[in-house]
């Protein structure tokens, strides 16, 4: 029969310690650096929402900013050439922004929940918040609209003045850039 005190000499044998750590080392190790991991995975999320709306917000800049230009330069060069060519300029950034703007949030969400990163109640809330930031950005691209008539000389009033024009869209692309923002910091306060 096992005596209590063979037990007890058993398990201070260092042999039988050493096995004991090795065993709670193996489990225990894996399952916090997988945390960590995870962790580090959803920093670089948080990271890359953060980046795509800043890349939005730098090509809205650009937009406005080659309007600005496209209105103080047709002030001083009225020949066709240099209107047309800024005018495809401020065309060419839009196309830019088109390209990105409208997919990046969605596609970095579906590979995030495609690749086990995060669950299925979070998967639909950054979807829900994803949608709030296209109904940003849809008031933000409506905001150039005047843009767009001012540029293809179908201003609605003849009075329209450029410069309170780029004046009045800064304001306005602040305010809505001000909204994105807020819902991308909703999306990374989630994965925290």
């Amino acid at each position: 029969m096992i005596k209590r005190t063979d037990i007890n000499n058993l398990f201070r044998h260092p042999l039988v310690l050493l096995l004991i750590g090795a065993l709670i080392t193996s489990i225990l190790i894996p399952a916090f650096q997988e945390l960590k991991e995870d962790r580090d995975e959803q920093r670089r999320l948080a990271s890359r929402l953060i980046t795509i709306d800043s890349d939005i917000n730098a090509r809205f800049n650009l937009i406005i900013t080659a309007f600005e230009n496209y209105q103080k330069d047709g002030l001083l060069y009225t020949g066709p050439e240099s209107k047309d060519d800024m005018r495809e300029q401020v065309y060419q950034l839009y196309q830019e922004f088109d390209s990105i703007a409208w997919t990046s949030l969605d596609s970095v969400i579906g590979g995030a929940y495609a690749s086990g990163l995060i669950q299925s109640n979070s998967y639909d809330a950054l979807q829900a918040f994803s949608d709030d930031y296209r109904d940003v950005l849809i008031m933000r691209t409506k905001a150039l609209d005047p843009v767009w008539n001012f540029l293809r000389g179908n201003a609605l009033n003849d009075n329209v003045d450029g410069g309170s024009l780029v004046r009045s869209l800064r304001n306005r692309q602040d305010e809505l850039s001000s909204q994105g923002r807020e819902t991308i910091f909703k999306m990374v306060r989630l994965l925290r």
